[in-house]
């Protein structure tokens, strides 16, 4: 949350609080062959973009979902992930 400060035509400050939205990104992670294989899906997506490219992704692929990830502590098979993207929204 970021804090932006204006100037009322009093003279007296206000400040008025912004959100910065959390974008996201969708990825297919796979293990095969001892081996991670991974692809990204959709990239700088708002929550419910995300939750719904993730879910028709894991739908096509059979593959599990995780919102978020990065509480499994190991490979757990073919899974589509939701992870905070890098990318801040404009």
């Amino acid at each position: 949350m970021g804090i932006e400060q204006t100037v009322q035509p009093e003279g007296i400050r206000q400040e008025a609080y912004t959100m910065i939205a959390a974008m996201y990104d969708v990825l297919y992670m796979a293990y095969r062959d001892g081996a991670e294989h991974r692809s990204v899906v959709g990239s700088g997506l708002d929550r419910d973009a995300a939750c719904e490219l993730a879910r028709s992704e894991a739908r096509k692929r059979n593959a599990g979902r995780m919102f978020l990830a990065g509480s499994e502590p190991g490979p757990v098979g073919d899974v589509v992930l939701i992870v905070e993207s890098e990318t801040a929204a404009a």
